[in-house]
C-alpha cells in the first residue's frame, strides 16, 4: 500500500489557513478587571456582562450591522446552538441558546434539542466576541479547553458568522462541510 505524499493530502483551500491553533498555540487568559468598559461590542454598563448580555450586545452591535454576517446567516439551515459558559469566578454554568436562520439569542436551555452544545470558558468567549486576532470560537477546541457535542457543521456556521461580524478573513471550509449543509 502506497502512502500519500504531503502534496496529495492537501485539501483545496486548507493551505490558505494562515494561523491554525496548532501553530499559534492556545493560552487561556483571564481578562483584566473592568475589561468590559472598553470592549467596542458591548453597550455601556457598570458590571461585567453575563454571557447572554455579551452575546445580545454582539448581535445588536456587530452581527446585525454587518452585511457579510447577515448574508452568510441566510445561507444556513435553521440551527439551535446551546452555549454552556463556565465563568471561573462563578459556581454555576450560564446557558445561552442561539438560533441561526432566523437569528435569536435567549438565556437558558432550549426546549428543542440543540444541534450543537458548546462548553466554553467565559473569558475565551469574550475574546472571540472582542475579535482578538488569531483567536476564534474554535481555537479553545483545538487547544483542548472547549468541548463540542453534536453537529460540527453548526459550529462552523457559528464561527463563520462571528468571524464575519468582526471582519476577519473567511477561512475556507473542507468540502465535506459546505455552507448550508444540514
Amino acid at each position: 500500500m502506497q502512502c500519500m505524499s504531503e502534496e496529495e493530502r492537501q485539501v483545496e483551500g486548507l493551505s490558505k489557513i494562515k494561523h491554525p491553533a496548532k501553530e499559534i498555540g492556545y493560552n487561556y487568559k483571564e481578562l483584566a478587571d473592568g475589561w468590559w468598559q472598553t470592549a467596542e461590542f458591548l453597550m455601556p454598563r457598570d458590571t461585567e456582562p453575563t454571557a447572554f448580555e455579551a452575546l445580545h450586545d454582539f448581535m445588536v452591535n456587530k452581527i446585525v450591522p454587518s452585511p457579510t454576517a447577515v448574508e452568510l446567516a441566510g445561507h444556513f439551515v435553521s440551527r439551535v446552538i446551546l452555549l454552556e459558559v463556565e465563568h471561573p469566578k462563578k459556581t454555576d454554568f450560564e446557558y445561552v441558546r442561539i438560533m441561526i436562520s432566523p437569528t435569536d439569542i435567549a438565556p437558558g436551555i432550549p426546549q428543542a434539542e440543540a444541534d450543537l452544545i458548546v462548553h466554553i470558558n467565559y473569558f475565551d468567549l469574550m475574546r472571540v466576541l472582542n475579535g482578538e486576532p488569531n483567536f476564534d470560537i474554535m481555537t479553545p477546541l483545538w487547544g483542548g479547553s472547549e468541548t463540542l457535542i453534536g453537529n460540527v457543521t453548526a459550529g462552523l456556521d457559528l464561527k463563520d458568522i462571528l468571524d464575519a461580524a468582526v471582519e476577519k478573513e473567511k477561512v475556507p471550509r473542507p468540502q465535506i462541510w459546505p455552507l448550508g449543509n444540514p
